[in-house]
Order: C-alpha cells, then structure tokens, then sequence
C-alpha cells in the first residue's frame, strides 16, 4: 500500500502544481472587457494627443492671421497717409485745383 499512496501523493501534488499554473496563466490572460476598456484608454489617450495639437495649430495659425491683419492694417494705413500728403502736394501745387475744376466742366 505504501507504494500506492506514494503514487497518490504524487498524482496529488501533479494536481496541486497544474492548479498554481493554471492560476497563473489566469492571471496574465486578458478577459473581453480588459481588452475593451485597454481599447478605450488608448483612444482618450489618442483623443488627447489630437486635441492638443489641433489646440496648437489653431493657435499658431490664429497667430499668423492676427500678424496679417495687423500688417494689411499698417499698409492700409500707409497708403491712407501717403493719399493724403499726395493730395495735400497737389494743393499746394494748384494740381488739385485744376483736376476739380476739369470734372467740373464735363
């Protein structure tokens, strides 16, 4: 019997070590919904990188708009100031004068 008991005690112990890698291999697989909310998490993650760069470019371009605005502003200007030193010469020439009073005459 002692030899029957030995072969228990070792089918016991196969049992018991096939249990620990059994539970072993549970614990690194991964269930449906472990792969569900990993899937998820890598699309807020993603979600966010995205939103931060499209944060970004709108901002450099808002930048370079403004910049725009701001220098098409300036020639507007420019050209608004050149005009009226233009027309202030052509008075004091008496260029003006005879402009206003061609149209004047048609």
């Amino acid at each position: 019997m002692a030899e029957g008991e030995d072969k228990t005690e070792k089918i016991y112990t196969l049992l018991l070590e096939m249990d620990q890698r059994a539970i072993r291999m549970e614990e690194r697989m991964a269930t449906k919904e472990d792969l569900q909310n990993m899937k998820l998490e890598v699309l807020h993650e993603v979600k966010e990188i995205v939103d931060g760069k499209v944060d970004r470019a709108k901002e450099e371009l808002l930048e370079v708009i403004n910049l725009m605005s701001k220098a098409v502003d300036r020639d507007a200007e420019t050209t608004v100031k050149h005009g009226t030193q233009l027309g202030n010469h052509e008075v004091r020439l008496g260029v003006l004068e005879k402009k206003s009073t061609a149209t004047s005459l048609s």
